[in-house]
């Protein structure tokens, strides 16, 4: 389980980056920038903050409550931690002692009810992406129709979108 973690929180990322285009004027613009290679972090929102994962994460809280939380438990993961090593070696008897053993199994700290819960924050990451695309996809159809000179299939040839031979 503990390497499925880190690939929660780049889900949890993709999320915060889409989610970033809700923070500016012009989210096409960021997207452009973004593909050109400026970083995120580096670009500001509306209110003149950088856009760094924590900014994001606290923003995204006013829509999804759970996202800074799970955040800032993800990162331990991404991270070396006592996550790891808890997670890994388990904690140490009162003695200090610990049992280290090559298994089939995650341990004592993984118990039915945190497999469950990492399942569900993964499964909300991954929602949280598709529904931050729908609505993205959803503001450029709604562009699309009121500026119809700029949609697929019509351009300068006036042919449909067809290449034009020279």
């Amino acid at each position: 389980m503990i390497s499925a973690i880190p690939l929660m929180r780049c889900q949890l990322d993709n999320g915060l980056r889409f989610f970033a285009s809700s923070l500016v004027d012009n989210p096409h613009d960021l997207a452009e920038s973004v593909v050109k290679g400026t970083l995120l972090n580096r670009q500001k929102d509306r209110d003149g903050n950088l856009m760094t994962d924590a900014h994001l994460a606290r923003k995204l809280t006013t829509e999804a409550p759970w996202a800074k939380s799970l955040y800032d438990q993800a990162c331990g993961y991404v991270h070396l931690s006592e996550h790891h090593i808890i997670n890994t070696i388990g904690i140490p008897d009162e003695d200090g002692t610990i049992t280290i053993g090559i298994t089939e199994w995650d341990g004592e700290i993984w118990t039915e009810t945190l497999y469950l819960q990492a399942i569900e924050a993964f499964d909300a990451s991954t929602s949280l992406v598709l529904e931050i695309l729908e609505m993205w996809a959803k503001v450029r159809v709604q562009e699309l129709q009121r500026f119809p000179m700029f949609s697929p299939g019509t351009g300068p040839s006036g042919n449909g979108g067809k290449p034009v031979n020279r």
